[in-house]
């Protein structure tokens, strides 16, 4: 027996297909960041191509696949405690259009933490994508999260229940500029 027996590969169809598991049952109280909160997911319904084709055609962008099975099989996410979601199609064109002067033209809004104050944005390049993590407002920088692993990211901001776990391992040396990211 091996690892994967015991422990099978998560993929993004096994993350949502436990979280909807989840989201059926009544909502639960936990203790989270000093305060007693409903802890439950709201789910969306799946995004239609049409959409994924939209935010394509409007910024210009080619989705990572892995992004578009995500979008396929949930339109975002919103967290019981209101802080944090992962964003509808809406949204994230949403926020394009509003910060499309702020952050580069390769760069979207996928999912906000901290009542929004924090916006986590996928760099869609032609080699592969990046995510990162910035305030929305007063600070001049980003902060790597990841190269090309946007399970490992819904994973652990899931998880997390939405906790800032990027700032626990910020490693100063991956700060960008807003204005001048590659």
């Amino acid at each position: 027996m091996n690892e994967e027996d015991f422990f099978p590969a998560l993929t993004i169809e096994s993350l949502i297909d436990m979280l909807r598991k989840f989201s059926k049952d009544e909502s639960k109280k936990i203790y989270h960041l000093g305060v007693v909160v409903d802890y439950f997911f709201k789910l969306n319904p799946p995004a239609p191509s049409s959409e994924i084709a939209w935010i394509e055609r409007e910024s210009g962008l080619i989705l990572p696949d892995d992004y578009k099975r995500f979008l396929m099989l949930v339109d975002g996410l919103q967290f019981g405690n209101w802080e944090c979601e992962i964003c509808s199609i809406k949204r994230v064109m949403d926020f394009y259009f509003v910060f499309e002067d702020f952050y580069p033209p390769n760069m979207l809004v996928i999912a906000t933490a901290e009542g929004a104050s924090k916006h986590i944005l996928l760099q869609v390049n032609e080699d592969g994508y990046k995510l990162f993590v910035t305030s929305a407002i007063g600070e001049g920088y980003m902060w790597l999260l990841s190269d090309d692993n946007l399970l490992t990211f819904f994973d652990k901001f899931i998880s997390t229940y939405g906790f800032p776990f990027w700032k626990m391992y910020k490693d100063e040396s991956t700060a960008i500029m807003k204005f001048n990211v590659d």
